[in-house]
């Protein structure tokens, strides 16, 4: 395995830890300042501190929001793909249970990008 991708996959692990336990201080370090976060509605969070507002935000919500699990990632030069099951409020009640899959850019050991990709809940 190359420098290079060990490097990324570490950065990629640190980023996923932080995520993990909802904690932006653990994330912030992995970001670049330019870095969008492009949610499954089409929403971005542009910016490194929206981004982490954003994660706070959701973090915040009753029961942490969006709970993700039995995932795996790949890298591929500055490019990660991450696989996972991610649950959620369905419209009408109840919760779902839906296959994600995330694309992230990285640049100068550093994610400048997310762009999740959900099911449709509706």
């Amino acid at each position: 395995m190359s420098e290079r991708k060990e490097a990324t996959e570490a950065l990629f692990r640190a980023f996923v830890k932080g995520f993990a336990r909802h904690n932006t201080a653990q994330v912030a370090p992995t970001l670049a300042d330019d870095f969008v976060w492009s949610q499954p509605t089409g929403e971005d969070f542009v910016g490194k501190e929206a981004a982490l507002q954003a994660m706070a935000d959701r973090w915040s919500q009753p029961g942490g929001g969006p709970v993700f699990g039995h995932g795996g990632f790949e890298v591929f030069g500055d490019t990660i793909i991450q696989t996972y099951e991610v649950t959620a409020d369905a419209p009408g009640g109840g919760k779902r249970t839906l296959r994600g899959m995330d694309i992230y850019k990285v640049r100068d050991g550093l994610l400048t990008r997310k762009d999740a990709f959900w099911k449709q809940l509706g």
